[in-house]
């Protein structure tokens, strides 16, 4: 996981969005996901999480992000205030960088 090392502030404390994705990605449903932290007015950031369902999954989304949010609460705690997640059809990529030698 090449996110691992990403750290999100939530009302002072300092937490990983790679270990909520590793909790989340253990889900049955999930394909795969990327945690990232959202400003927040109150609490600095709050953790949010973009879902990829494998394919053929056809349960209700709302149920899978209540399943998400408690599996992130039984293991990291209430103090990762996570309750927010998106199902989305696919992560957001980043172009690869180009090279522009000798310009």
């Amino acid at each position: 996981m090449g996110r691992v090392d990403d750290v999100i502030n939530v009302a002072g404390h300092r937490l990983s969005t790679g270990a909520m994705e590793e909790i989340i990605s253990m889900h049955r449903d999930v394909a795969e996901c990327a945690v990232i932290g959202v400003a927040d007015d109150f609490k600095g950031q709050l953790p949010l999480d973009l879902s990829v369902l494998k394919a053929g999954v056809n349960r209700n989304p709302n149920e899978i992000v209540k399943e998400l949010v408690q599996m992130v609460r039984d293991q990291i705690g209430a103090v990762a205030s996570f309750k927010q997640a998106v199902i989305v059809k696919r992560l957001p990529r980043l172009a690869p960088e180009r090279s522009f030698e000798g310009s």
